[in-house]
């Protein structure tokens, strides 16, 4: 069977032979979602995981690189008793953050976290504020409006200890 499905795989996907991309999509598709690729919260498991983990009492959470607040929303949904750290750096993406969230033990918070506390030059994608790195983003997706930014970082256990955590 496995040397059957090599042949077929040799002599059409390698062929490019007409009708084969299809099938090179819908296996792509497959791997990722056994990779678990997915950044899809209702299917890739953090939502699961969030409704597991607020089943406890006091719940204590770190959101780095919020964002627009996707996952803390999905974490208050499950519970209003966490209490919240979310470190956004990317001003634009604060911005957004801040008008998206506001909830009772959510602290929003304008700086990455590292290994020392830093500035850093950040590249932020200017028309998709959720592809923001230190490296060099136009590298893994040409065509974005790069504009690179000076960070300001912290580190967690400065962090923790400021927040009384």
């Amino acid at each position: 069977m496995k040397r059957m499905l090599g042949l077929l795989i040799d002599s059409t996907i390698k062929q490019r032979v007409s009708g084969s991309y299809p099938v090179y999509v819908l296996a792509k598709r497959i791997v990722s979602a056994f990779e678990n690729n997915d950044v899809a919260m209702d299917t890739n498991g953090e939502v699961w995981l969030l409704t597991r983990i607020t089943t406890r009492e006091k719940v204590t959470a770190i959101d780095v690189g919020a964002n627009q607040g996707e996952w803390v929303t999905s974490l208050i949904k499950a519970t209003s008793t966490a209490r919240v750290l979310c470190f956004e750096p990317v001003p634009n993406t604060f911005a957004s953050l801040q008008r998206q969230v506001s909830a009772q033990g959510v602290t929003l918070i304008n700086k990455g976290l590292s290994s020392a506390p830093m500035e850093m030059t950040i590249n932020s994608v200017m028309n998709n504020s959720y592809i923001s790195s230190i490296y060099d983003v136009g590298f893994y997706q040409e065509g974005h409006r790069i504009q690179s930014i000076v960070i300001p970082t912290s580190t967690g256990d400065t962090e923790i200890k400021q927040y009384g955590l």
